[in-house]
């Protein structure tokens, strides 16, 4: 009997070093637990969790432990956890972006676990980037931090003053294409908003915001855009990055509307490297005036209109042919057809719209001349057409 023992004990000792599957040991030798672990899952992802526990316990009572596990995975995670535990434990996870385990243990210990795990990959951001090729300012996603009206504006030591035009039902989710709407010599602000941005809100049918800056005296003989040190183009910077951060505008869709000083400046200004325009539409102007053209190499897509009769054709002519060399264009042109004569009255004909040929894509040069003298172009129907093509 006390050889059988001495075997007996032998046997356990051999069993608890080899690990060997058929005998259960405890470091406690006058104690021996038994666990049946059974546990069945599905898993529908590429997650590996491996526990290993190892405890020791004298007590002989048999409790049920769950753990609920949630794991929000995009990606494949293995995870490794470490307890004292002398549980083999058979899991099979099933994880379907959120992970629910459930593990039916017998043991011989009382646990409560919950683990609740949230990886960095299950982020959600959220944007106003769309998928038509437009770039919203930092302002989308907010209220709108402006409304309509005239307002004032510190530029430097200037107050300058200006007029805003949102869409009747304006969301600030959108990103609205901005149209700067420059007055002639001796006009102003509220002239634009009476003429109705030079004829285009309406057409927009709130699809853009227009903007009206007034400008500063010129020579003692009315409000123009002489740009003396540069001051209207800060003007404009000041307006644009204000808009910019307060408003849901298209960055991409930047443009630039004015007849005669205003047209002047719509060319000095899309010369500048900085302007961030994408078309413009100046009616008889040239660079003379606005400080001049800056040279530069940054194309923006022009429809010109002047009057054959109009004094500054000669200058206007020279203006467009900046951009018709930055734009990649060639001197050739063709006859437009339909165009912007189209519909117009026949006091002003003869009347042709030529574009050139060769231009870089998404960047045309049109001309258009008519029967006229000095005026702003009477047909606004395409010149809005040309606008939203972008």
């Amino acid at each position: 009997m006390k050889q059988m023992n001495i075997l007996g004990k032998i046997f356990i000792v051999v069993c608890c070093i080899g690990f060997s599957p058929l005998c259960a040991c405890s470091e406690d030798s006058t104690t021996s637990n038994s666990d049946a672990d059974t546990d069945s899952d599905t898993d529908t992802d590429s997650d590996t969790d491996t526990d290993t526990d190892t405890d020791s316990d004298t007590d002989t009572d048999t409790d049920t432990d769950t753990d609920t596990d949630t794991d929000t995975d995009t990606d494949s995670d293995t995870d490794t956890d470490t307890d004292s535990d002398t549980d083999t434990d058979s899991d099979t996870d099933t994880d379907t972006d959120s992970d629910t385990d459930t593990d039916s243990d017998t043991d011989t210990d009382t646990d409560t676990d919950t683990d609740t795990d949230t990886d960095a990959d299950s982020d959600t951001d959220t944007d106003t980037d769309t998928d038509d090729g437009t770039t919203p300012s930092s302002g989308c996603g907010a209220a709108a931090g402006l409304s309509s009206g005239r307002t004032t504006i510190q530029v430097g030591d200037l107050t300058r003053e200006y007029i805003l035009q949102l869409p009747d039902n304006y969301d600030p989710n959108h990103p609205y294409k901005i149209i700067f709407a420059w007055h002639p010599w001796g006009g102003s602000a509220n002239q634009m908003e009476m003429m109705n941005y030079y004829g285009l809100e309406n057409l927009a049918d709130g699809q853009a915001i227009f903007v009206a800056g007034e400008g500063l005296d010129y020579q003692d003989n009315g409000l123009g855009w002489g740009n003396d040190g540069g001051r209207d183009f800060d003007f404009y910077h000041a307006m644009l990055d204000l808009f910019r951060e307060n408003l849901c505008i298209d960055e991409s869709r930047i443009f630039s509307v004015g007849f005669s000083f205003g047209a002047m400046m719509s060319f000095s200004l899309a010369c500048t490297e900085d302007s961030m325009l994408r078309a413009m539409v100046p009616m008889a102007g040239n660079t003379f005036a606005s400080g001049g053209c800056e040279n530069g190499t940054r194309p923006v897509a022009t429809l010109a209109i002047i009057g054959t009769a109009d004094s500054l054709l000669d200058g206007h002519r020279q203006a467009v042919d900046i951009f018709v060399d930055r734009n990649g264009c060639t001197t050739e042109t063709v006859s437009m057809d339909p165009s912007w004569c189209e519909g117009i009255g026949d006091n002003y004909l003869p009347c042709e719209c030529v574009s050139h040929q060769g231009c870089d894509a998404g960047y045309p040069v049109h001309e258009c001349e008519y029967n006229a003298d000095h005026q702003p172009a009477p047909n606004p129907g395409p010149i809005w057409n040309f606008l939203s093509s972008f």
